[in-house]
């Protein structure tokens, strides 16, 4: 039988969808977030539903920016793990679409991976103070609330950016993949 390989634009739009659906998600573990950070009282530990969708929140748009890096790569060229090949292609993309690179660009997107990388692979402080339950200070620059709710929210509203972006994103990795196939 013969294999049916989806050609390269079917999977940069793949990679794309799933950055929406992660923004979505993201939205998700954010209203749950929202309803346990008012429901369960607050002892010396976090609870788990209050930690896990808070880090659903993180590694969701995390994830977001991963999907559309993915589909770079898909499109132009570059591989995982491949970062200088990357953010060739990357800043190749951004001269068109500068929202994009200006997006990374903000405080708390590197205060987002940075706190995303603790919890997956370190730890992060995360707990009371003065009634307000804080996300640990990671010495990104970000100057934002550091409450979980406040931080969270943000997050949020800078996921859904991203979701904005996505139609031009996808229009240009078109034009610049359909030209790369003619070379």
């Amino acid at each position: 039988m013969p294999s049916t390989k989806p050609r390269r634009e079917e999977v940069m739009i793949d990679f794309l969808n799933a950055a929406g659906r992660k923004v979505k998600i993201s939205k998700y573990h954010l209203e749950e977030l929202q309803k346990h950070l008012v429901r369960d009282a607050h002892g010396s530990c976090v609870p788990v539903p209050v930690q896990a969708h808070f880090e659903g929140v993180i590694f969701s748009v995390i994830a977001a920016d991963d999907q559309i890096a993915a589909a770079i790569r898909r499109m132009l060229g570059g591989r995982a793990g491949g970062e200088t090949a990357n953010k060739e292609q990357f800043q190749k993309l951004v001269v068109e679409v500068p929202e994009l690179g200006a997006w990374q660009e903000n405080a708390i997107y590197n205060d987002l991976r940075k706190v995303r990388d603790r919890a997956a692979h370190l730890s992060y402080v995360k707990g009371w103070e003065r009634e307000r339950l804080m996300v640990q200070e990671v010495g990104s620059g970000y100057r934002g609330c550091r409450e979980i709710q406040h931080y969270s929210n943000a997050a949020v509203r800078h996921a859904e950016q991203l979701i904005e972006l996505i139609p031009k994103v996808k229009s240009e990795l078109l034009r610049r993949g359909s030209a790369r196939g003619r070379q």
